[in-house]
């Protein structure tokens, strides 16, 4: 019979995951964008950087007890 993972293996073996999607979407954001004045972007590009962007939020909404509203202004605080 197989070992059966505990919760603890598996909350580790998600969080690496997700670490390591994270890296793997800034390196491809890097790699598309960087430097955005030779990237040649377009509004489809602007408008898969929204999807990605509200993915992101919603993501930390459910993640959090931040409301949609005080992420946005935490993102605009950041901008300056």
């Amino acid at each position: 019979m197989a070992d059966e993972k505990t919760a603890e293996a598996v909350c580790t073996e998600r969080l690496g995951d997700i670490s390591s999607l994270l890296d793997q979407i800034g390196q491809e954001l890097t790699t598309r964008f960087q430097p955005i004045a030779e990237a040649e972007v377009d509004w489809s590009d602007a408008a898969d950087l929204h999807r990605v962007r509200d993915g992101l939020i919603e993501t930390l909404r459910g993640l959090t007890s931040f409301s949609r509203q005080e992420i946005e202004n935490t993102l605009e605080e950041i901008r300056g």
